[in-house]
């Protein structure tokens, strides 16, 4: 837990120290395990966290998330771009589709797709850029889905404002609009 600010006061019960949290979910979630007489505190000067940047960020979860669900990585990192991904486009802006017969295995052509339609003899697909090909937007969207996947599978993941300066980061770094 993170506090920006403290405060001492008195009173007759004794001296209190009150800490100035970030988010409130930090003192909520310490105060519905607190039990007196049960806890030690050891207050330390913060280190900020070496910085990752976002795609080595989004590298972190998808390795997390692989290890909880028991998936290759590989398969989390295509399945998590198949959802959250960017619509791959031609230079007129409009999506790039492929039309395959239905019996015909997508994955031996390209990683990243949506299936689209199946009428039972041909396929549609959409194709998905490729992660290396996001622009900033694009890529906060997919690990904004992929750390909502995180927290939903109970993976600890960064805070938003931290999450933010990684996309501003990434942004500064990656100039593919």
């Amino acid at each position: 837990m993170i506090f920006t600010d403290a405060s001492w006061k008195e009173d007759g019960k004794g001296f209190w120290m009150e800490l100035l949290l970030d988010t409130p979910a930090d003192g909520w979630k310490f105060l519905e395990s607190f039990r007196p007489g049960e806890w030690d505190a050891d207050l330390k000067k913060h280190r900020k966290r070496r910085s990752l940047d976002a795609n080595a960020y989004f590298h972190v979860l998808v390795d997390q998330i692989a290890k909880v669900t028991d998936k290759p990585f590989d398969e989390v990192k295509i399945e998590l771009n198949r959802d959250y991904g960017t619509f791959a486009t031609d230079k007129e802006g409009d999506i790039v589709f492929a039309y395959l017969p239905s019996n015909a295995d997508m994955d031996a052509f390209y990683d990243y797709y949506r299936k689209i339609s199946d009428n039972g003899e041909m396929a549609c697909y959409a194709f998905i850029k490729r992660t290396s090909d996001l622009n900033s937007a694009e890529f906060a969207k997919l690990l904004e889905g992929t750390v909502r996947e995180a927290e939903a599978l109970g993976i600890e993941t960064l805070r938003q404002r931290e999450i933010e300066e990684l996309i501003r980061d990434y942004e500064k770094h990656h100039t593919k609009q």
